[in-house]
């Protein structure tokens, strides 16, 4: 769903498997990462603002995600 917020936020096309995606680390809360700072040549943003544009996208739009982080 990441590629989708991706796509609807920033118009860019780019395939789920050059997400990079991880478990999240037990010393901060969530279930799973994902690594912006590959997709601030897309979003021409601060890691910050990319992070909670995207995790705001997923919010509002995937019902199995509830809440967000950035760090």
């Amino acid at each position: 769903k990441a590629s989708e917020a991706i796509k609807a936020l920033y118009n860019a096309d780019i395939e789920p498997s050059a997400l990079q995606v991880s478990v999240t680390r037990k010393e901060f809360t969530g279930d799973f990462t994902l690594v912006v700072f590959p997709l601030l040549r897309l979003s021409h943003s601060t890691p910050e603002n990319t992070g909670n544009a995207i995790g705001e996208w997923l919010k509002t739009n995937v019902p199995e995600i509830s809440e967000y982080n950035c760090v």
